[in-house]
């Protein structure tokens, strides 16, 4: 029995199997050398745990990432999307997904091309915008666009990425959300020294008290 089917077998029988130093063998998920284990195999086994294992591998060939890319199960498509190995004109298809979790698993890759982060910035279903204010890749344009989103959440997600901008961490500190305004204190890019946002934060949020 090779290792790639020792692993297979191991997921059938529900444990891991051992190699012959009595070691488990690394799970299929984790394989860091799976290009020597003739990655095609995984494509025609029809077992989605399978599938999913590699859609979730970083070390997976990004071939084989484009092709479980539009796999019916939109759990596997997810896991596509969330991998930062995924091929970008792969995640720019995904990032039309009809499932929103997929939309979402794309619009917090940090690896997603901008052009497909400012496409996604503009979703009308929230939760995906909300993972494009906290993609620590998103463009400060695309960050200022969305801090006037209507949803609070979106505003907190700016408020805590560390990529935005001391401009507008000033601009956000005005919110009456409490909340928005707590993630600006905790935000390290409000402490920069060369700027006085924490002054004029800390300026506003003594007059709210």
């Amino acid at each position: 029995m090779d290792d790639f089917n020792g692993v297979v077998w191991s997921y059938r029988q529900g444990i891991r199997s051992r190699g012959d130093d009595g070691k488990p063998r690394k799970s299929f998920q984790t394989l860091s050398n799976f290009h020597d284990l003739i990655p095609a195999k995984c494509l025609v086994l029809k077992n989605s745990t399978f599938k999913r294992n590699a859609a979730q591998n970083y070390h997976m060939m990004p071939n084989v990432l484009k092709i479980i890319g539009s796999d019916k199960n939109y759990l596997i498509r997810m896991d596509v999307a969330a991998n930062p190995s995924t091929p970008a004109d792969t995640l720019e298809l995904l990032a039309y997904d009809s499932n929103n979790y997929v939309r979402s698993s794309v619009a917090g890759n940090p690896n997603t091309p901008s052009k497909v982060i400012k496409a996604l910035a503009t979703d009308p279903n929230y939760s995906i915008r909300y993972r494009v204010a906290g993609n620590s890749s998103t463009p400060i344009e695309v960050l200022n666009l969305l801090a006037n989103d209507s949803n609070e959440s979106v505003r907190m997600a700016i408020a805590s990425n560390q990529n935005t901008s001391p401009e507008l961490l000033k601009l956000l500190a005005n919110n009456i959300n409490k909340t928005v305004r707590q993630y600006i204190a905790e935000n390290t890019s409000t402490w920069l020294p060369d700027t006085s946002t924490w002054k004029y934060w800390n300026s506003v949020e003594s007059k709210k008290r």
